[in-house]
């Protein structure tokens, strides 16, 4: 029997509706990104389009966390923002937070794609 896996995304941000209006106004006015995992899959007005198919195409089960939900779930640090791929109880971390700055978003689903066929 084989493990049940499930991929994680971990974003670099505060859930709320208050934190998501923070984080739409650091978008418009500032050039710099807190969080390139919410850049790459998120625009102004929510999730992009182009990703939100590219999840619903996975045939892994997906989670999502803000930092302050994935904290109070799980004791498992890690650099923010982060892939994740979980094996029953454990961790491996497929785009780590350096990765995720240097990717764009068709990048980022090739790569996510390589890492959950092998």
């Amino acid at each position: 029997m084989s493990e049940k896996r499930e991929l994680i995304f971990i974003y670099n941000a505060d859930s709320g509706i208050l934190n998501a209006t923070l984080d739409s106004l650091y978008k418009f006015f500032s050039t710099s990104n807190f969080c390139d995992l919410c850049s790459i899959t998120h625009g102004s007005f929510g999730m992009k389009k182009e990703w939100e198919k590219f999840i619903q195409s996975l045939d892994e089960p997906v989670r999502f966390f803000h930092k302050n939900e994935w904290q109070k779930e799980f004791i498992h640090q890690i650099k923010l923002p982060a892939v994740l791929l979980k094996k029953g109880d454990s961790f491996d971390t497929i785009v780590d937070s350096i990765t995720l700055r240097n990717l764009n978003s068709k990048q980022l689903m090739s790569l996510i794609r390589e890492k959950i066929a092998s």
